[in-house]
């Protein structure tokens, strides 16, 4: 599953996650024969759809758009903000394509009329203008750590914190049992989606 193959420091989560969309519960396969082999398995057993990314079809497209790095609220490009394994190096073009993370909506909106882009463009704290000038904000009951590859994120930075409490010497025994607490939740979360994809494709 995508949301399982990448990662960005916390503060980009927002606009990755928006970016995604949907397609951070695509399904990454090594090649054609295995998606076409579970699909098949799908519609025999009439248990739902799925899709397939296998790393031998996808194409991706990548071009750096001119004098953009010299905006003051360019933060970079999508594809470049996440990480990924060495055998899935060309996912986050596919991805993401030409796509933008800036700082603020009135720098999306701004770099959008002065270049004239077709790509997507996400802001740190979530909305996106589309590649066609929709804009799409706002926020919902259910926070970004509710979301997959929020709780993902949320995880990196709370393992994060607890390593750098280890390290020091002035460890509260209070703050590092809600730390425990909280990774482990998480922890739940994810071994809990894992297994629901483990499900389908062990069939």
């Amino acid at each position: 599953m995508v949301a399982n193959l990448i990662s960005s420091p916390p503060k980009y989560a927002k606009a990755i996650e928006v970016l995604l969309g949907g397609s951070a519960q695509h399904i990454v396969t090594d090649n054609t024969d295995t998606a076409k082999n579970v699909i098949s398995w799908l519609f025999q057993e009439k248990i739902g759809r799925a899709t397939f990314l296998p790393l031998d079809l996808i194409e991706s497209y990548f071009s750096e758009i001119r004098d953009l790095k010299g905006h003051p609220g360019f933060v970079g490009y999508a594809a470049t903000l996440v990480r990924v394994e060495k055998q899935y190096g060309n996912l986050p073009v596919y991805l993401f394509g030409n796509d933008l993370v800036v700082r603020t909506l009135d720098d999306a909106v701004g770099i959008k009329k002065k270049f004239r882009i077709r790509s997507r463009i996400a802001t740190l704290s979530g909305e996106i203008v589309g590649s066609r000038g929709s804009i799409t904000g706002g926020q919902s009951k259910i926070e970004n750590s509710d979301s997959f590859l929020g709780r993902k994120m949320k995880l990196i930075e709370i393992t994060s914190k607890r390593k750098e409490m280890l390290n020091s010497s002035q460890i509260q025994e209070k703050s590092l049992k809600r730390i425990d607490e909280e990774s482990h939740v998480l922890r739940n979360h994810e071994r809990l989606v894992e297994s629901e994809l483990t499900q389908v494709l062990a069939e």
